[in-house]
């Protein structure tokens, strides 16, 4: 079977539509050829050239298309990244609870990880005094 087989015979059925009466490709013997030059491994399809698609018998631009379909790379949906507390308002000022209470220097709600974190040396002298304070612990 081919790596991305229904993409593949897809366009050349598609490819033998567009010629109406007069279609000239055998999607089987097709499909066939390109599975015995290495493109039912998708590591293998992934690097055949165009050239090479051609050889089973296929024109040089549905040899592209499909060694486009082979190369292209999904991109992959990251998650969206949920604060760690729900968002708040004080005033004008909104937030996480964390970053608010960063925001007043309040920094002894927070974990020795969370305020390692956070430590940025130019930034809050609040963070690094409760990093001290803990420290001497």
């Amino acid at each position: 079977m081919l790596f991305k087989d229904l993409e593949v015979r897809k366009i050349l059925t598609d490819y033998n539509e567009s010629l109406g009466e007069s279609a000239e490709l055998d999607v089987e013997k097709v499909c066939g050829a390109l599975t015995k030059a290495g493109g039912g491994v998708e590591a293998v399809a992934k690097e055949l050239s165009y050239e090479e698609i051609t050889k089973a018998g296929v024109p040089p631009a549905v040899a592209r298309a499909i060694a486009g379909v082979w190369r292209a790379s999904r991109v992959e949906e990251k998650p969206v990244a949920k604060p760690d507390m729900p968002e708040v308002q004080v005033g004008g000022v909104e937030g996480t609870f964390k970053g608010l209470a960063l925001a007043i220097g309040n920094v002894t709600a927070f974990g020795d990880k969370e305020l390692i974190e956070i430590y940025e040396p130019l930034g809050a002298a609040t963070v690094m005094a409760e990093l001290l304070v803990r420290s001497e612990r």
